[in-house]
């Protein structure tokens, strides 16, 4: 029986990455996400078969989601590195206000690294920076 080839996403989501932040901040982990329990906290990165400039005019152009309220988007370069970022507050199935960042970097000619966080709105001092760490740090390992 021949095995079926597997799409472009289920081999991104394959892909290792690896990335320096605080991980005692997210003491559980599966592969390439990280989670802490209390507060919520999700810290994931992947990569994405997309160029950098198709991702940033993507993101721009995305139209508001009535779900998500108080949305940023743009570029910004640190480190000599353009970074895509694209954040918002949106409401959890519990009615608690959650913080969502997207944050997209060229990983190659082809492709790119995205790296989500979501954590709950009244833990921002403890997990706003880890997400900007990662980003910038994140490596696919071979």
């Amino acid at each position: 029986m021949a095995q079926e080839e597997e799409s472009d996403e289920e081999l991104m989501s394959q892909v290792s990455i690896d990335m320096k932040f605080d991980k005692t901040l997210y003491p559980k982990n599966e592969r390439n996400v990280y989670f802490s329990e209390i507060p919520k906290a999700v810290l994931m990165a992947v990569e994405v078969s997309q160029k950098y400039e198709e991702m940033k005019v993507e993101l721009e152009n995305d139209a508001p989601n009535e779900e998500l309220k108080q949305v940023k988007k743009g570029e910004y370069i640190e480190n000599g590195e353009k970074i895509i970022f694209f954040t918002g507050v949106m409401t959890d199935d519990k009615g608690k206000e959650v913080f969502m960042e997207f944050l997209v970097k060229k990983a190659s000619e082809q492709s790119c690294i995205m790296v989500t966080s979501l954590y709950e709105l009244n833990a921002k001092d403890k997990f706003s920076k880890e997400a900007r760490k990662a980003i910038l740090s994140a490596k696919i390992s071979k």
